[in-house]
Parts: C-alpha cells; structure tokens; sequence
C-alpha cells in the first residue's frame, strides 16, 4: 500500500475545474506510484513525507526511512518512509535489531561514503538476506563505490508521471 496525503475533500471529477481535475490525477498517479514501490522493496506501506509528518505519536509505528523519490518533469522531490507493523512478526524484529545499522548505512550512502555504506548495508544483509531494501542499497553503494555517482545518484527512484 502506498499513502500519499493530499488535501482535497472528496468530490467527483466533474466538480473540480480542469487544473484542480490534473492536480487531483497526479496525486493519485503519485499514490499508485508509491504502491508499486512496495513490490520492488518488499515492503507492505510506504508513506511519504507529507504523511509522516501528519501521523501522531510516530514513535507508536515502527517505520524507517527509505529514501528520496524525485518526481518525474518535476523538481520536486519526497522523502519516502516505509511502515512496518503490517510485516511478520519476525520481519519486525530483525528489522527493528538492524535499524541503527541501517540508519548509519543510509547516512553513509547519502554522505557519499560507499565503502562505509557497504559495511552497514553488508552486516545486515548477512544476518538477514530477506530485506530487499537493504540488499537494494547493498548494491547501489557496491556500484558507486566502484563508479562515479551520476548527478541523481541521491535518488532512490525517479518516478515517471
């Protein structure tokens, strides 16, 4: 599931003018974005930023960050969070062992710091093979560590309108 708040009130298409009727479409094509999102890293919820931002209590959810997104044809960019209450049991608990780790490997990788990135991102993946983000940012920091970082090498997924 990917959630996305945006702060229209519910009414039908025809009741919105034709610039209220584009803005309202991309946030549902940003919402289906982020729910594809999901496959791809494993996860059950992403939220993004203007979401996190508006839960109450975030301490009650166990969540991490998973990175940037930039809007395709947009400057802007979202900071993208994953929530995982909704996983097993046991996914959360070795997500939960591994998130100060996992926090300094997104630091490294956002600082630039590769070879550091890859030791954080490398002892979580041993101890836990099955979390596709980590073994995402695994290879992403292998690669730059090998490779200049292109212009967006910041961005965790650039999605397309």
């Amino acid at each position: 599931m990917g959630i996305y708040t945006c702060t229209f009130a519910v009414r039908s298409l025809d009741e919105l003018a034709n610039t209220e009727q584009e803005v309202f479409l991309d946030e549902v094509r940003l919402t289906t974005r982020l729910a594809a999102l999901n496959s791809k890293f494993g996860s059950s919820i992403l939220v993004c930023d203007t979401t996190y931002s508006n839960l109450r209590d975030i301490l009650d959810y166990s969540h991490r960050f998973i990175g940037r997104v930039k809007i395709m044809e947009k400057r802007e960019t979202l900071a993208v969070f994953e929530v995982f209450d909704a996983d097993s049991d046991d996914i959360i608990s070795m997500k939960k062992q591994s998130l100060a780790e996992y926090d300094r490997g997104i630091f490294h990788y956002s600082s630039k710091n590769f070879d550091e990135a890859v030791v954080s991102f490398q002892k979580i993946y041993d101890s836990f093979p099955y979390d596709t983000l980590v073994e995402n940012y695994l290879e992403r920091s292998q690669y730059f560590k090998q490779n200049e970082s292109p212009p967006d090498w910041g961005f965790l997924e650039i999605l397309d309108k």
